[in-house]
């Protein structure tokens, strides 16, 4: 069945009813398949949702202040992390500010020919955060740094955990010191399985899940915790969009 952006929202909406503006409120979202593979082997991108779903995931971006992805992500598949008119409508679009794209770059790897950077300088969408764990001083990343800033990146220092994974918690309270009240997590595989691995940052989750089989491929299983914590849900919802099916609930650790 196909549906509006605005019917979409009125399925997402109880989802930020309750939501509080101490904090940041965090959605992770993400499409899977049947066998529960995210993405092609290497990370490669593969069409996993169908359009009808796509409609959903544009109007949630439409009501997000950012979008978090990894940056390995960015490389690999050069989003735009934009809502479309094509999936939304032009009305609905212009009635709806952009997402603040935010990209995780522990090693500030962030390309200069990234579509975010060409997408911000034409005034279609918003100039990216990056977060990173490397030091502006740094000789080794010094230069990069400077040119980032100067194609209108913004970059902050985060602490970096033992695994070399940056703090998302460090992330969300400065994303919440820049006013934002709302951000969902896109992925890739290795930010999603963080989040898993620890749900305590997370406040809703929206799960895509497409009739299909892929076989080969990076699957979200296996979170980094030994003893991952189980989460609770509320205002659990299903709804179809076109062939997928997509789940949507409030989180509580």
């Amino acid at each position: 069945m196909t549906r509006t952006a605005e019917q979409a929202w009125e399925f997402l909406q109880p989802l930020y009813v309750k939501s509080s503006t101490d904090s940041l409120h965090v959605t992770l979202t993400y499409a899977q398949s049947m066998d529960g593979i995210i993405a092609g082997p290497q990370g490669q991108q593969i069409l996993i949702s169908g359009k009808d779903s796509m409609v959903m995931t544009h109007t949630l971006r439409l009501n997000m202040d950012g979008i978090i992805i990894g940056i390995n992500t960015l490389i690999n598949d050069s989003p735009r992390l934009t809502g479309r008119a094509d999936y939304v409508g032009e009305d609905y679009l212009a009635t709806h500010k952009q997402p603040t794209p935010v990209v995780l770059d522990s090693k500030l790897r962030f390309p200069l020919d990234a579509s975010l950077l060409k997408i911000a300088a034409t005034k279609q969408g918003k100039p990216p955060i990056i977060f990173t764990g490397v030091d502006q001083s740094d000789d080794k990343y010094s230069a990069r740094w400077h040119q980032l800033e100067d194609a209108g990146a913004h970059i902050y220092t985060v602490g970096v955990d033992a695994s070399g994974h940056l703090n998302l918690e460090e992330v969300c309270q400065n994303l919440k010191s820049r006013g934002m009240e709302r951000v969902m997590i896109e992925g890739g595989a290795s930010v999603i399985k963080t989040c898993l691995s620890s749900f305590a940052l997370l406040d809703a989750v929206v799960v895509t899940i497409a009739p299909t089989w892929i076989g080969n491929g990076i699957t979200i299983q296996n979170p980094l915790s030994k003893e991952p914590s189980t989460p609770m849900f509320s205002s659990v919802q299903y709804q179809q969009f076109g062939r997928d099916v997509v789940m949507a609930a409030n989180i509580s650790s």
